[in-house]
């Protein structure tokens, strides 16, 4: 049974304390993505945990770029179309279609006036930058010189399981390692009791 507060000084109506609460399913959207976090289609929660999982072990593990990533993802796309159009001529099948792209002069010429233009007034702000022109953004850019040491700090806490913030959020992980190097830089930040 709900409780209620009476407040005799005002004329509201009485406020009960208990909240209406909603199912997590709810909270979570309602849709696909709270079926996936919540394992209700245990294959495609499954999948995309593995999905996840490779992602990180090629990106912090293997230490593999993206941009080699597109590339090897370009070059095997390439072969397979290569080889699916030769094999459809010897085993007398259609080749694959692929739509030709052409782009126009027209529009290839307006993007390279447009980016011609941005370039010359970026190079021409910081000629008046340098040339004392615009004290202002001058001192803002030497205002701005202390934070290009957050990325230098950065690079430093790469992996995100290292870090103390890693291991607020993925806590099971150290929930067994009391000791050791973790436990001893926790208790040098002060983060773990």
């Amino acid at each position: 049974m709900p409780r209620i507060i009476y407040d005799s000084d005002s004329n509201e109506q009485p406020k009960s304390t208990t909240r209406r609460r909603r199912p997590l399913h709810d909270l979570l959207g309602g849709e696909k993505v709270a079926d996936i976090l919540l394992w209700r289609n245990k294959y495609l929660s499954a999948g995309v945990l593995a999905g996840a999982t490779v992602i990180w072990f090629l990106f912090e593990v293997a230490e593999y770029h993206f941009l080699t990533l597109l590339c090897h993802i370009s070059i095997t796309t390439m072969l397979v179309v290569f080889i699916w159009s030769n094999v459809a001529a010897l085993m007398d099948r259609y080749p694959p279609r692929i739509p030709k792209v052409i782009l126009s002069e027209d529009a290839f010429r307006k993007f390279a006036l447009s980016f011609h233009a941005k370039l010359t007034r970026g190079i021409s702000v910081l000629h008046d930058i340098a040339s004392g022109k615009d004290l202002k953004l001058f001192l803002l850019l030497k205002l701005s010189l202390p934070f290009s040491f957050i990325p230098w700090f950065g690079s430093r806490i790469n992996k995100i399981t290292g870090s103390p913030i890693g291991q607020e959020i993925f806590p099971t992980t150290f929930s067994k390692s009391r000791g050791g190097f973790v436990s001893w830089q926790l208790h040098r930040f002060g983060w773990y009791p």
